[in-house]
C-alpha cells in the first residue's frame, strides 16, 4: 500500500495546476498547490526545471506542502482509534496549516459577496460580453432568492456542502423560478464551478462528492421555417424602414445559418469570389474555432448587395423583440405548435402560436433543416455550419419532415405487379380446417 502522495497535473479553469494526489481504499485527496505547470519546464516528478524562474524556491514550497500531506496520510494509516479514513477537508487543512478557527474557512462566510468577487475575476480574465454578465447576475439573484428560503434567511458558503443542498437548489429553480431542466442544469453546473473555485482558493473546502451532482440534459424541439414559409417573408411588403432591415437580416441568415455572435462579426472582407465569380462567405466559427465556408446563392446575394455586403447588426434581444412585432402585425405563422419542456424530470407539453417561438436562432435551424431536405451532403453542411460532430448537427433537423423524406424513396417508381393466384377448391367446406374443426 502506498504511504505517500505524488504530484500530478490536473486542468482547472483552463489552466494546468500541480496537485498533491493520493488514492487508496481508505480515501482520496486531490489538493491544488496553486502553482501552474510550465510547458517544457517540468521534471518527471512534476517539479519545476531549472529553466523556470525561481524554480528552486517554488519546488521547496511545493515539497513542503507535499510533506504535510504525507504526514497526514501517515498519521491516518497508523491510527489505531478506528478513524483512519482519509478526508479531503482534513487533508487540505493539514497542507495549508489551517484550523476550523481560521477566518478563511469559517462556516459563517456569506456566499453572495464571494460569488461577486469570483465573477469579477472571471470577467477580468475572459472579458465577458454583456449577455454573459447578465447570465451571472441572474444566477446571483436566484442564489439570493434561494437563501431567503433557508433558516435565518441567509446563504453561506457552507450551505452547499452536501449533495442534498444542491438538489434543493435545483428543485427551487424548477418549482419557484419555473426554469426548465436544461436551464437548471446550466445554473447548477455554474454553481459547482464556483464551489470548486472556493476550494481551490482555500476560501471554503467543499466535500468533493458534491461535484458529481448532475441535472440531465434533454433535447429541445426544433422549430424551423421551410422554403415556402421563408418565401412568405420574401414576398412581404414592409413600409416601416426599421422593420425592413430586421426582416432583411432574418431572411439573409436563413440562407447563411450563422449564430448571433458570428452574424454580428460579419465583415465585408470575408466575402470572396471564385473563378466563376460566385460569392462565398468565409470566417472562423467563434464557438468551435472551425473555418466555415458558406456559398452565397441568389436570394442572400441580393440582400447583401443592398447593404454593400455590410448588413445591419443588432443585439439578440432587440432583434427578437422587433421580429415578433413584425410577425404579429402581419398575422404570420399563426398555426399552433407543441412546445415541449422538462421541469423536475416531468415533460410538459403546451400549445403556442408558432410565431411566438421564432427567434434569431430559427435562422440557423431553418438553414440546416432546408439543407438536409435539399439532399446537400452532410459534410458540406458541416463545413458551412461549423459543427464538429454529426450528432449535434442532426439535432437541428425537424422531425415533422421525416415523413416527406421517406416518401422520396419510392418517388417516380412503379408499384410491383401483383399476379392474382387461381382459386383452389378445397375438399372441406369454407371455415373447416384439415383436422375437421370449425373455426
Amino acid at each position: 500500500m502506498k504511504t505517500a502522495s505524488e504530484l500530478k497535473i490536473f486542468k482547472s479553469n483552463g489552466y494546468d495546476y500541480i496537485y498533491i494526489y493520493f488514492k487508496q481504499k481508505i480515501g482520496l485527496i486531490r489538493i491544488n498547490t496553486k502553482y501552474t505547470a510550465v510547458k517544457n519546464g517540468m521534471t518527471k516528478d512534476n517539479l519545476f526545471k531549472s529553466n523556470v524562474k525561481d524554480y528552486d524556491t517554488k519546488n521547496k514550497h511545493i515539497l513542503k506542502l507535499k510533506g504535510r500531506a504525507d504526514n497526514y496520510i501517515a498519521n491516518k494509516l497508523f491510527d489505531n482509534t478506528g478513524t483512519s479514513e482519509i478526508n479531503q477537508k482534513e487533508a487540505y487543512y493539514a497542507v495549508f496549516n489551517l484550523t476550523d478557527a481560521d477566518p478563511a474557512i469559517q462556516d459563517n462566510i456569506l456566499l453572495v459577496p464571494v460569488y461577486k468577487t469570483y465573477v469579477e475575476k472571471l470577467h477580468e480574465e475572459f472579458r465577458y460580453r454583456p449577455g454573459t454578465l447578465t447570465y451571472y447576475e441572474n444566477l446571483k439573484r436566484h442564489l439570493e432568492a434561494f437563501g431567503k428560503t433557508l433558516p435565518g434567511q441567509k446563504l453561506y458558503l457552507s450551505s452547499f456542502n452536501s449533495k442534498q443542498s444542491l438538489h434543493m437548489f435545483s428543485n427551487f429553480l424548477g418549482e419557484k423560478k419555473l426554469l426548465n431542466d436544461n436551464s437548471t442544469r446550466k445554473r447548477v453546473n455554474s454553481l459547482i464551478s464556483f464551489l470548486k473555485y472556493c476550494t481551490r482558493e482555500g476560501i471554503f473546502v467543499y466535500n468533493p462528492s458534491i461535484y458529481s451532482v448532475n441535472v440531465k440534459k434533454y433535447d429541445l424541439n426544433v422549430v424551423a421555417l421551410h422554403k415556402a414559409e421563408i418565401q412568405q417573408l420574401i414576398d412581404l411588403k414592409i413600409e416601416n424602414p426599421k422593420w425592413e432591415k430586421i426582416m432583411d437580416l432574418f431572411i439573409l441568415n436563413c440562407f447563411l445559418g450563422l449564430r448571433t455572435s458570428d452574424l454580428k462579426r460579419m465583415d465585408k472582407g470575408a466575402f470572396v469570389q471564385d473563378e466563376e465569380k460566385d460569392y462565398a462567405y468565409t470566417s472562423i466559427n467563434l464557438k468551435t474555432g472551425i473555418a466555415v465556408t458558406i456559398p452565397i446563392t441568389e436570394i442572400p446575394l441580393s440582400i447583401l448587395k443592398k447593404y454593400d455586403f455590410n448588413p445591419p447588426k443588432y443585439t439578440g434581444q432587440y432583434f427578437n423583440r422587433e421580429l415578433r412585432k413584425i410577425l404579429e402585425h402581419y398575422k404570420l405563422f399563426e398555426t399552433d405548435v407543441i412546445v415541449r419542456r422538462k421541469v423536475l424530470k416531468e415533460i410538459q407539453d403546451c400549445k403556442v402560436l408558432k410565431r411566438t417561438i421564432i427567434s434569431n436562432h430559427t435562422c440557423r435551424k431553418s438553414f440546416i433543416t432546408n439543407c438536409i431536405s435539399s439532399s446537400i451532403p452532410l459534410n458540406a453542411i458541416m463545413k458551412a455550419s461549423g459543427h464538429k460532430q454529426l450528432k449535434t448537427l442532426q439535432s437541428y433537423v425537424q422531425n415533422s419532415s421525416d415523413k416527406e423524406q421517406f416518401k422520396k424513396l419510392s418517388k417516380n417508381m412503379k408499384k410491383r405487379r401483383i399476379v392474382p393466384q387461381p382459386i383452389k377448391y378445397l375438399d372441406q367446406a369454407p371455415g373447416v380446417v384439415a383436422r375437421g374443426e370449425v373455426i
